[in-house]
């Protein structure tokens, strides 16, 4: 499960690389998606999550 701490390191890095993309919305959206699937236990589907979004949860999520 995410800790906060990884969720704010996600979000600043989307945010970081993100914010001036006419996608911000989107991959804002789609990184809570990501964030609640991961926590859910299902898999990152790229059909479903943008891929940027699914390259960075794998990258940043929790290992346990």
């Amino acid at each position: 499960m995410f800790t906060k701490k990884e969720i704010d390191a996600l979000f600043s890095e989307l945010y970081d690389n993100w914010r001036q993309s006419p996608d911000w919305e989107l991959l804002n959206r789609h990184a809570h998606l990501g964030i609640a699937c991961v926590d859910s236990g299902r898999a990152l589907n790229e059909d479903e999550i943008d891929p940027r979004v699914v390259e960075l949860i794998k990258r940043l999520q929790p290992r346990d």
